[in-house]
């Protein structure tokens, strides 16, 4: 098997979809334990769905890993997948179908930020730090008792048709991927960059809880001070957030 060590656990990975979470199960997995991809979850349905049907079997409780993505980032990705999916590209049904997906970003980001407590133990992972830090990578790692490994760092997974901008077209090359510049990247499409700026207008409870707990970078801030009339009240300085490193149990550890 890989990442060279024996399956040693079973791992609740919690996300919602286009957060990155596929992508980290793999991670996960390489590194020698067994994810179960729990994609768009309540986490107030935790002991009833999780434990209940998931591990009912299993000796112990599973490892919980929380995923979460960056609000614009996430936008930006499932406002994507929801014009290359639509008969009608750019219209009301996409936007309704972005929003059907929006609470399980915020359910998720709630319990991160530490304003629910539904999993117990929970090691969050920020995506977008996933992605860009061999160093948080291994605490990720260290703190699920797993034995790291980088062999499946370039993969993209088929789940979703892969990416909601490149597909699979990059995998084995995934670090090419433009992951934290998707709310750029969005905007030269036509289609898609009107209905994203909709988006942001319409669901703005994301941007709200994001900028929140959370912050905005500088870069996210010029960009809604030129696209969303500043939208999100960030003072532009980039915040650390709750479990911006590695939270086990407690979202407010930093």
């Amino acid at each position: 098997m890989s990442g060279g060590g024996k399956r040693i656990a079973k791992v609740a990975v919690m996300g919602a979809s286009r957060s990155g979470h596929t992508w980290t199960c793999e991670q996960i997995e390489s590194w020698g334990l067994v994810p179960a991809r729990l994609e768009n979850f309540d986490p107030a349905r935790y002991e009833e769905l999780a434990v209940g049907r998931f591990f009912r079997d299993e000796p112990t409780l599973p490892r919980n890993v929380l995923v979460i993505r960056r609000w614009l980032g996430w936008l930006a990705s499932m406002t994507m997948y929801a014009v290359r999916r639509s008969p009608v590209p750019g219209s009301r049904d996409d936007l309704d179908f972005i929003g059907h997906y929006v609470p399980f970003w915020t359910r998720i980001a709630r319990e991160v930020a530490g304003r629910t407590h539904c999993i117990p133990d929970a090691v969050i992972v920020h995506y977008d730090r996933m992605v860009e830090s061999p160093a948080y990578r291994v605490r990720i790692c260290r703190a699920l008792h797993g034995t790291y490994s980088e062999e499946r760092l370039e993969f993209v997974p088929s789940a979703g048709n892969g990416s909601s901008f490149d597909g699979r077209r990059l995998n084995g090359r995934g670090s090419e991927m433009n992951v934290h510049g998707r709310y750029h990247d969005i905007m030269a499409d036509p289609v898609a960059g009107p209905l994203y700026l909709e988006a942001l207008r319409e669901y703005h409870e994301g941007l709200d809880l994001w900028g929140r707990h959370f912050g905005l970078s500088r870069d996210e801030k010029a960009f809604l001070d030129e696209h969303a009339n500043g939208e999100g009240g960030s003072d532009g300085e980039v915040a650390s957030g709750p479990g911006v490193d590695v939270a086990i149990g407690d979202a407010s550890a930093a």
